[in-house]
């Protein structure tokens, strides 16, 4: 496993990122005229500074090199779905850490609703993607919700430790 690189998604152990992944799972209704346009949302990232762009693949895929121009942290949200169903929540791969290094990510994140009927599998695909990201010196972030069939109440504060100094919003 090669040395995980956190310096080229932070500065000086800090983080800022500006997730722009919302659109397949939240469909229109999060988007104006203005924020729907992807190069818009790169030109506040750059410059905003962000440590990175969380995109899904697609968009990646779209506008690479306004994003490599820019000079913003590439960072892929692997998985993905879309809230029409309304079924127990589970969402599947859409990209593999490999198209990801491809299109120039710097780290990978996927997102596990804990509390869902599919959250075994959820965690056995993240486990595979942590090891494959990590052989390739990526980070991974882990997006976590309190949803599905488990969870009475997805606000309970109870739900999730949340350590000395931080606040929920």
């Amino acid at each position: 496993m090669k040395k995980i690189n956190l310096n080229a998604i932070s500065t000086k152990g800090k983080a800022l990122y500006l997730a722009y992944d919302q659109g397949l799972e939240h469909g229109p209704t999060d988007f104006n005229d203005k924020n729907i346009d992807p190069a818009y949302i790169i030109d506040i990232a750059k410059k905003g500074k962000f440590n990175g762009l969380i995109v899904q693949k697609g968009i990646a895929e779209q506008y690479n090199d306004e994003i490599k121009k820019a000079k913003i942290p590439l960072i892929v949200k692997l998985n993905g779905r879309t809230s029409l169903l309304k079924i127990e929540p589970y969402s599947p791969p859409l990209c593999s850490v490999q198209e990801a290094i491809e299109l120039g990510a710097k780290a990978v994140g996927y997102t596990i609703y804990v509390g869902s009927k599919h959250e075994p599998r959820m965690f056995k695909e993240f486990e595979t993607i942590q090891e494959e990201a990590h052989n390739h010196g990526l980070p991974v972030i882990a997006w976590m919700y309190p949803r599905g069939q488990a969870v009475k109440n997805e606000h309970d504060k109870n739900l999730l430790h949340m350590p000395q100094g931080l606040a929920w919003n």
